[in-house]
This record gives structure tokens, C-alpha cells and sequence, in this order.
């Protein structure tokens, strides 16, 4: 038989250990951290029973809103614009304990995100695709039960969070993805122009920035009828020229 006293001595050996192991102590502080997978801070006793989970499920237009308990009972269902002051004077009215607030990716997710994030509340950007194997699994497929199916992947935890970028980032890509498209137009207008006057046996041959289009202009200069077809699409390059300098 082994006295108490020696599972005293134990539990006080393993409380010193954890005291003096840093490892430990940043396991046990996690614990009470938001996780990608597991559950949320804890909240207090008497907000614990009011916890919810929002799933949002988002168009050009409206956005349907489900809010459930921890259980996953539904508790409140909502259509409203697709503006974030809407979204959030919903969820604030209904929801004032929201725990997650899921949201799939898409067109809208990134303004969406950044602006009910700045609003406050503890939006989540969660994979489309991984979410897609639970909701296709609902026999009706609409707006609204595509909302509670999110609500409840949300409250239980079985989701792929997403990076969101921020705008700046995708203001840069689009000034690049931009710039791409105006190089690519004024390469199909070079090709164009050299097919035309190579059927009537004129070759501009090779010519770099505006000596193709002075080139161009003398070969159909003694030509009024190739002129009109050819002169307003190098007079076009020109202009996307300036601005892909």
C-alpha cells in the first residue's frame, strides 16, 4: 500500500516541473488560445451559454446568415445585402456573443473579410473547396442551407482557414495583371498589322518601338485603302505604349 503522503510528494514534483519546464507552460497557455482547428478562447460562465457561430454564405447581391448555438441549433436565420455594415448590425443585433463567423472564399471574400475584420468581429476565412465535401452532402442545395451548413462546420471546428491578403497587395496585382493584358493587346495589333500587308506582299521586317509604325505608314502610304484598315490600329498601339513605358 502507498500512503497519501507519497502522491502528495508526486503532485508537488509534478507541479515543480511544470513551474521550471518552459515548454509546458507554453502548451498549457496555448491551450486557452484561438486554435485553426480547436476551440476558441474560453468565455465567461455567463456568456458561455449564449456562444454562437455565424456562417455567412455570400453573393453579388444578398448574403444569407445563420446563426447556431454550441449544439448547432439554429437560433436566428437572415437574408441581408451584401455590404458589410449590414452583415455586421445583423450579427451584432442577433449574435452579440459570436464566437467564429465563417466565410467562404470568393469574388467578395477579401473585402468582406478586411472590412467586418475591422468592424471587430471574428470573421474566418475558410477554404471553399474543403468546405464543399460537407455541404454537398445536403439533399436541398440553396443560399440558406449552404449558410447553416457553414454555421455548424464552424461549430465544430472542421474547417481550412485562408490567408487573407491584404488590399494593397491585390491593388498591386491588379496594376500588374493590367499591365500584361495592355502588352498582350499591342502584340496581337503588331501581328494583326503584319498579316494584313504581308497578304499584299508588303513586309515591315524587324522594327522596334515607333519605327513600326513609320514603317507601317510608308508602305501603305501610296495605298488610301490599306491605310484605313491599318492606321488606326498602329495609331492604337502607340497610345498603349505610353502606358506600358
Amino acid at each position: 500500500m502507498v500512503s497519501h503522503s507519497v502522491f502528495g510528494r508526486r503532485s508537488q514534483r509534478w507541479l515543480g516541473a511544470i513551474r521550471t519546464s518552459r515548454p509546458l507552460r507554453r502548451a498549457i497557455v496555448r491551450l486557452g488560445r484561438p486554435n485553426r482547428l480547436g476551440p476558441t478562447t474560453p468565455l465567461p460562465n455567463r456568456h458561455r451559454r449564449k456562444a454562437a457561430t455565424v456562417g455567412l454564405d455570400v453573393s453579388l447581391k444578398l448574403t444569407a446568415i445563420c446563426i447556431v448555438d454550441r449544439t448547432g441549433k439554429i437560433q436566428r436565420e437572415g437574408v441581408v445585402p451584401s455590404d458589410p455594415e449590414a452583415i455586421a448590425a445583423f450579427i451584432e443585433s442577433h449574435a452579440p456573443h459570436v464566437t467564429r463567423i465563417g466565410l467562404e472564399t470568393g469574388a467578395t471574400s477579401t473585402w468582406l473579410w478586411t472590412e467586418l475584420n475591422r468592424l471587430g468581429l471574428p470573421v474566418i476565412c475558410i477554404d471553399a473547396r474543403h468546405a464543399k465535401a460537407a455541404l454537398k452532402m445536403q439533399i436541398n442545395k440553396s443560399d440558406r442551407n449552404d449558410a447553416v451548413g457553414i454555421a455548424r462546420i464552424m461549430q465544430c471546428g472542421w474547417y481550412k482557414e485562408v490567408r487573407v491578403k491584404a488590399l494593397d497587395s491585390h491593388a498591386v496585382k491588379a496594376l500588374l495583371v493590367s499591365r500584361a493584358l495592355l502588352v498582350k493587346i499591342k502584340r496581337d495589333l503588331e501581328n494583326q498589322i503584319r498579316g494584313l500587308l504581308k497578304n499584299l506582299g508588303l513586309v515591315i521586317g524587324p522594327a522596334k518601338m515607333n519605327v513600326f509604325a513609320l514603317r507601317a505608314a510608308e508602305l501603305t502610304a501610296d495605298r488610301p485603302e490599306l491605310a484605313a484598315a491599318v492606321t488606326p490600329l498602329y495609331r492604337l498601339m502607340d497610345a498603349i505604349s505610353v502606358h506600358t513605358a
